[in-house]
């Protein structure tokens, strides 16, 4: 395999990892339901710090130099990337603390950001397999 194709694989690798770590830090609508107002805030920094390490993996996912052959199927892991990072801030957009101190839930808005998410990991591993499988041809 050529060394260009093994770079860039190395950094599909980082980003899948990212992703993980993500997807296992997401609550689910009930969990969010039951934190403390400590725990929310835990959370909420937690996703806000996430946002920022993704929209830095989003960068480096659209300068990494890509290989000819799957430029077309890395173009559109960029384009899920980025709405797995739009289903991140819907995730943490729909929680928030009112004036008087108590946590706003909008489930609704919740379960939206988490069909998106859900939806956008999926594309991005068809994709990445796509990848994975012309890289070793």
């Amino acid at each position: 395999m050529k060394q260009e194709y093994i770079d860039y694989a190395k950094r599909l690798d980082t980003i899948g990892d990212l992703i993980i770590s993500i997807s296992n830090l997401i609550k689910s609508p009930e969990e969010i339901k039951i934190l403390s107002f400590e725990g929310y805030q835990a959370y909420k920094n937690e996703m806000n710090e996430t946002i920022k390490r993704f929209v830095y993996a989003e960068e480096s996912l659209k300068e990494v130099k890509t290989p000819f052959i799957v430029q077309n199927q890395h173009n559109k892991s960029v384009e899920r990337f980025g709405e797995f990072i739009e289903s991140i801030r819907i995730l943490n957009n729909s929680t928030n603390v009112s004036p008087d101190n108590k946590i706003d839930f909008d489930e609704s808005e919740y379960k939206r950001g988490l069909d998106l998410q859900q939806k956008s990991v999926a594309e991005i591993e068809k994709l990445t397999q796509l990848i994975g499988d012309k890289l070793l041809k």
